[in-house]
């Protein structure tokens, strides 16, 4: 699911599907995990552990050295107020999924927590790595409302989608 080719066209980024054994308390629950893999292109055999395990709610984009990846999720650990399957309060939909990104170096295997506010996913990453573009991960979006993606720039100060600049502690800039 969600292939992405690294710049340098060497690799493939993907999520791959399992079904979730799961506790008794689980059952009828529509849950699967994903496990985020990366594959040489033109290898013979296929890769055979995830470089994360159990990643919820995801999302994923290459750096621009083709060596590191920035990867969204919920934090292990952590649960969902509402699982799939279940009944949805009328209040919850468009809230925010608590996702966190963090930088993955494929070669160390070390992440480092990135700066990116708490809810937004990564979508991509411009050539330089100076920007980040980000969309908000909502627990059963209100697809009428239209959510736009933010980018958000290394350094001082964020981007929003329509210019609108804070700074890192989340106040308005001068």
């Amino acid at each position: 699911m969600d292939p992405r080719v690294s710049p340098d066209g060497k690799r493939l980024a993907f999520l791959w599907k399992r079904p979730y054994a799961g506790k008794p308390v689980d059952r009828g629950r529509a849950r699967v995990i994903l496990d985020l893999y990366v594959a040489d292109i033109g290898a013979r055999e296929a890769p055979t552990e995830p470089i994360v395990k159990d990643v919820r709610c995801p999302s994923f984009a290459w750096a621009p050295d083709s060596k590191q990846l920035y990867v969204s999720s919920l934090p292990a650990g952590q649960e969902l107020e509402v699982l799939p399957g279940q009944l949805v309060p009328t209040e919850t939909p468009g809230k925010l999924i608590p996702v966190k990104t963090r930088l993955f170096d494929l070669a160390t295997k070390k992440e480092t927590p990135l700066d990116v506010p708490e809810g937004h996913g990564v979508c991509d990453v411009t050539r330089d790595g100076k920007t980040v573009l980000t969309r908000k991960i909502v627990q059963y979006p209100s697809y009428g409302r239209g959510y736009r993606p933010t980018l958000f720039q290394q350094g001082e100060h964020q981007v929003g989608p329509t210019g609108h600049h804070t700074s890192k502690s989340g106040n308005d800039a001068a």
